[in-house]
């Protein structure tokens, strides 16, 4: 029976990685190409930040409002609505010809981000053997980085023959696949859905979130990491084809970006287990403030700038499993739902601030002034985790 069990739970555990592998594979597609189009459709690359901004702050308030619809539905059927949601997004992308729309479609984007990735984090969780979490998470942060891998390479790949349209219609059909195919699989919740949703107090279970003193470095550390993820992801596309590469050489560049997490967060998931996660968070800061910084004082030369590039990535690596890990560590079954579904506005808080921020060092410093910035900022989080 032990055996049988174990059996299911590492099946579903494999389903729900596979999902969170199309996902990520699939969003990706578009990474090469999508801050050029914003960039093209705004006229100035100081506008981009501010409409990819509009996400993260949609982002915020969906993800506390669908506590609820978790709550009544269940993990797997939310999961469904967002990769619906996705598809839908892509699409309109096709007939998207003006900053305006471009900025409307981030509210929907960010409703199919929030609805999606709360569901699979979850799922992870009810999917994972007991005494097992960090191991668990890393296997499927890798299933996700090497879905991101992919993808970047699938999107340079297909825009350097073919028209932005083109790219957004084959992660529209991709998305429509993944929904069809999460309908067939069978995965535990881990919890049951009730209709008891008029009692859950937003402020109440933030408040009680923000006691527990290792909740609040998990959120913490997440909102430094993504807010300096989110700005140098979107205008990593950019600096590269000012530089005169094209697009298949920058999903190429954004590939190797991507090595670190596949390199390192498996063992730093088991490796923070026994040495505790505080270590490798605090690590992590340090290295992307300094790599920050060395991409300031190298800005131009292109081949320096990518070398550091990668090692800020490798700061990346160390820290993104563990926030996540820290969390379901410190949630049950009672509090599961508004835990994940608080901690998850600091990944949107960043997609706000960070994008924001970054086009206004834009118009005040330029883009290599918006990589010292980002250095004073990510020592001021690395000083947070460490006291």
């Amino acid at each position: 029976m032990f055996k049988e069990k174990l059996r299911m739970r590492l099946s579903q555990l494999t389903d729900v990685a596979i999902i969170a592998f199309l996902v990520a594979m699939t969003t990706s597609i578009t990474s090469p190409v999508f801050p050029v189009f914003a960039e093209k459709l705004a006229g100035r690359p100081e506008l981009v930040g501010p409409i990819a901004s509009v996400f993260g702050l949609s982002a915020i308030f969906i993800n506390l409002y669908i506590m609820r619809f978790f709550e009544r539905d269940g993990a797997l059927r939310n999961l469904r609505l967002g990769l619906l949601l996705f598809s839908l997004v892509f699409a309109s992308y096709i007939l998207i010809t003006s900053p305006l729309m471009l900025a409307l479609a981030q509210v929907a984007l960010a409703a199919a981000v929030c609805f999606s990735w709360t569901a699979l984090s979850i799922l992870v969780k009810s999917s994972s053997k007991r005494g097992n979490l960090g191991e668990s998470e890393g296997e499927y942060f890798t299933f996700v980085n090497f879905g991101v891998l992919v993808g970047v390479l699938l999107g340079g790949a297909i825009a350097i023959s073919s028209s932005y349209s083109v790219v957004f219609l084959y992660a529209s059909l991709i998305f429509l696949g993944t929904y069809f195919l999460a309908q067939r699989i069978g995965i535990n919740d881990g919890f049951k859905p009730h209709n008891n949703i008029a009692k859950i107090d937003i402020l109440q279970e933030a408040r009680r979130f923000f006691r527990d003193r290792k909740l609040r470095m998990a959120y913490m550390a997440n909102v430094g990491l993504y807010f300096w993820a989110s700005a140098s992801l979107l205008y990593l596309p950019i600096i590269l084809k000012s530089l005169g590469f094209d697009f298949q050489k920058i999903g190429m560049i954004l590939a190797v970006m991507i090595v670190p997490f596949l390199m390192l967060e498996y063992p730093v998931g088991k490796l923070a287990q026994k040495w505790g996660s505080k270590i490798f968070i605090s690590a992590g800061f340090f290295v992307i403030a300094l790599a920050s910084l060395l991409i300031y004082l190298n800005y131009g030369a292109i081949f320096s700038m990518i070398l550091f590039f990668f090692l800020s990535f490798m700061g990346s690596a160390a820290i993104e499993p563990l926030n996540e890990m820290i969390v379901n560590a410190r949630s049950s079954g009672k509090n599961e739902v508004q835990n994940m579904a608080i901690f998850k506005t600091s990944l949107r808080l960043a997609y706000f601030l960070g994008p924001l921020c970054a086009g206004l060092f834009i118009s005040f410093f330029g883009i290599s002034g918006m990589f010292l910035a980002m250095s004073v900022i990510m020592v001021g989080f690395w000083w947070i985790i460490e006291k």
